[in-house]
């Protein structure tokens, strides 16, 4: 049979312990058992689920219970939340095949060796290949290809004589606006 405990603290060492209130003034301190590679600690006041162990006479904590985050059936939404509950970042595996991160301030992609790539508001540094930027890339889209095409039709005064742009530039460009479409490509 289980229990419902509202989360009143936590440690951790090598495990996580929990302190869980059952009833007013009744505490009882739990293991928390997650899922394999999942290092989560509950906030205070969320609920527990406790579990007896046969014969200890002890409890464990085998589950929280969390706000959906909005996952269809199929589909898994992890979160994070500072100490207030807000969620301020997510990661989102959808149905369709899509994996969709937000986050509230940076992003930052560790990668092994040392390499670190980061991307802040619509900044982009070191990156290779598909990242969505939400509501606003097709507008980057839109503002770079614009400014490709200025540069392609850019037309010189004065002396010497009127330049045009080069074939070659031309199709270096106009692959670049490829690249920019492939890129900024709305995927959500």
């Amino acid at each position: 049979m289980g229990v419902i405990a509202r989360v009143i603290k936590y440690a951790f060492e090598k495990f996580v312990t929990l302190t869980g209130e059952t009833r007013k003034d009744f505490n009882i301190n739990t293991l928390l058992y997650t899922p394999a590679g999942d290092d989560s600690i509950p906030l205070p006041d969320e609920r527990l689920v406790l579990v007896k162990v046969d014969g200890t006479g002890s409890y464990v904590t085998i589950g929280v219970l969390t706000p959906s985050q909005g996952a269809k059936p199929g589909e898994k939404i992890l979160f994070a939340r500072d100490n207030d509950g807000k969620v301020v970042s997510k990661m989102s595996f959808l149905g369709e095949g899509t994996v969709k991160l937000e986050a509230e301030s940076d992003l930052v992609k560790e990668i092994k060796g040392g390499k670190t790539e980061t991307i802040k508001g619509n900044k982009i540094e070191n990156i290779g290949g598909k990242f969505y930027f939400g509501n606003n890339s097709q507008n980057m889209a839109r503002l770079l290809i614009g400014l490709i095409d200025e540069v392609i039709n850019l037309e010189t005064f004065g002396a010497p004589p009127r330049h045009k742009v080069k074939p070659t530039s031309i199709q270096s460009l106009e692959a670049y606006k490829d690249q920019v479409r492939n890129l900024l490509k709305e995927n959500v």
